[in-house]
């Protein structure tokens, strides 16, 4: 219960934060500026459309891409950041076209995770009839959490977390790449399996609702099972505690009973 409550806590906080980068996002994407840069790429349009954008460059490492429908990249902007917890200097790649709008599942560039979110452009204010495509906004982005550490805080010590695609190779522990886990990981629920060390470990799993992802919060099971041990021992020593002094009582009342018997019979 407590993995699977763990496990739902943190995709219900991925969701949150997904569905907040998706809103600017869109925002972004829905910008005059943007849109007038689409359909008339001028050195002034090309300013106003990256000022669009600033609220997604805040943080880095992060690459934020303009394309238009042709496949013709028209705005970069790179946000640099540092990988894992070396703080080495990290540049996302540029993509490739992109030609529909997408969340992808996580790619691993070296030791550290990330994905692609893409929005359409526009030619007029989203769900108006008749609108035309005129380009993609991708924003390329790390999985990480900020500030670090404070998942494991929130969780307790013991506790692992893992953020992957449901059944995908690429996981990772919100700082760098992690082994996945090896359970079915397209099913929410508990789950147990003997890790590389030959340790047993019990975890579960939880899908991060409108996106390609799951969560899988473990813990050691000898860890997880000890207390109940503990409880369990105690309650046997109770039970013959109890038992011993249920036996002694049966035996005080059977000799007051039987001695005034005892008594007569003489």
């Amino acid at each position: 219960e407590r993995a699977q409550a763990s496990a739902d806590q943190i995709g219900g906080l991925l969701e949150r934060s997904v569905q907040q980068g998706s809103q600017v996002l869109r925002r972004a994407a829905q910008d005059l500026a943007v849109r007038g840069y689409l359909q008339d790429p001028t050195e002034h349009g090309r300013q106003a459309a990256r000022g669009a954008f600033a609220a997604l460059s805040a943080t880095g490492p992060r690459r934020i891409e303009l394309w238009h429908r042709d496949g013709s990249l028209l705005l970069d902007i790179l946000v640099p950041g540092t990988s894992g917890q070396e703080a080495k200097p990290l540049e996302l790649p540029l993509g490739p076209p992109p030609s529909a709008a997408t969340r992808s599942a996580l790619q691993a560039l070296g030791d550290i995770a990330f994905s692609d979110d893409v929005v359409e452009v526009r030619d007029r204010a989203e769900g108006e009839r008749g609108s035309a495509v005129l380009g993609y906004v991708r924003v390329r982005s790390t999985t990480r959490e900020s500030p670090p550490g404070i998942m494991k805080r929130l969780l307790g010590e013991g506790a692992a977390i893992k953020v992957g695609t449901a059944g995908g190779s690429v996981w990772t522990d919100l700082t760098r790449l992690t082994p996945p886990p090896l359970v079915d990981s397209t099913r929410r629920g508990v789950s147990e399996y003997r890790a590389e060390d030959g340790g047993l470990r019990v975890g579960a799993l939880a899908m991060v609702v409108g996106a390609p992802y799951v969560t899988w919060v473990e813990f050691d099971r000898a860890a997880v099972v000890a207390p109940a041990r503990m409880f369990r021992r105690r309650l046997v020593l109770l039970s013959l505690i109890v038992v011993a002094i249920a036996i002694v009582m049966a035996a005080t009342v059977s000799v007051r009973i039987t001695r005034p018997l005892h008594d007569l019979s003489q």
